[in-house]
């Protein structure tokens, strides 16, 4: 009995180390550069978005947005992914305004990351919506590692109070 006590208190032991050492990825990609840059006033429409992150992209889940201050995507076409950056068109009849380029890319570890980047065209207009007027939604990344992690820990707490309780009854 003494030998199954040991097992599973060194098996719990090892198993809290291993949760315990496990950091947040550091790996995931990082937004580096954008054109145009967070709130810049430009004199003219642009006809090219683009984003530039510090690693490779997965293109599975990546998306880019140009939302104008009526809720309308003003991205012509799709976003292409090139690597680190992420490029998309813009549409040629781009008014004086304000925008938001909204972006959901996957890192290359699988995480996804979002973020918002205003600008305008000319003088600054009416604020851009929350939701996009196609009621598009988008991801504020993934809780799945964090709900493993916790239930893992869950479960190892568990057979470890029942391997010790458990030992000491006779």
């Amino acid at each position: 009995m003494r030998l199954l006590r040991f097992i599973g208190v060194a098996v719990a032991g090892l198993s809290l180390l291993m949760l315990w050492s496990v950091a947040p990825a550091a790996a995931h990609a990082q937004l580096i550069g954008s054109t145009p840059e967070a709130d810049e006033v430009l004199d003219a429409a642009p006809s090219e978005i683009e984003l530039e992150f510090n690693e490779v992209l997965i293109e599975t889940g990546s998306t880019m947005l140009l939302i104008d201050s009526e809720g309308e995507n003003r991205v012509a076409g799709d976003a292409v992914l090139d690597g680190r950056f992420v490029r998309a068109d813009v549409a040629p009849d781009l008014p004086d305004g304000s925008y938001e380029i909204r972006w959901r890319v996957v890192s290359a570890d699988g995480h996804p990351i979002n973020g918002r980047i205003p600008f305008s065209v000319g003088a600054p207009g009416d604020p851009v919506p929350d939701e996009p007027a196609d009621g598009g939604d988008e991801d504020e990344g993934s809780m799945t590692m964090p709900i493993v992690l916790v239930a893992g820990g869950v479960v190892v707490v568990g057979v470890v109070g029942w391997l010790v309780l458990g030992g000491r009854r006779r």
